[in-house]
């Protein structure tokens, strides 16, 4: 997922130790005439969060590391109906203590 996507509406319908799904809505921008003056349009989708892994630096902490988006009507162009994301984190380096 991009600058140009954003999940919203979503309603959590399971939440557990390997996956967590949702229905909701991906709100995506045309970029026309570019990103900044685009308009953003609902696509309806349902979500599914998998392959826990220990969060950096925090090791007993668990965090979805894949994305599935399935349109549940027609997706935008050029998206295919299903697609899966890897979810990248950008985790700090932590800053030593003297």
């Amino acid at each position: 997922m991009t600058c140009d996507f954003k999940l919203a509406e979503a309603h959590w319908n399971t939440w557990g130790p390997k996956t967590a799904t949702a229905t909701g809505t991906d709100m995506v921008n045309d970029c026309r005439p570019y990103c900044a003056a685009g308009r953003f349009h609902p696509y309806p989708v349902t979500v599914t969060l998998s392959d826990p892994q220990p969060w950096p630096h925090h090791p007993g902490t668990q965090r979805f590391t894949t994305i599935r988006l399935l349109y549940t009507h027609t997706p935008p162009t050029p998206t295919p109906k299903d697609v899966t994301y890897k979810l990248v984190y950008d985790t700090p380096t932590p800053t030593p203590t003297p």
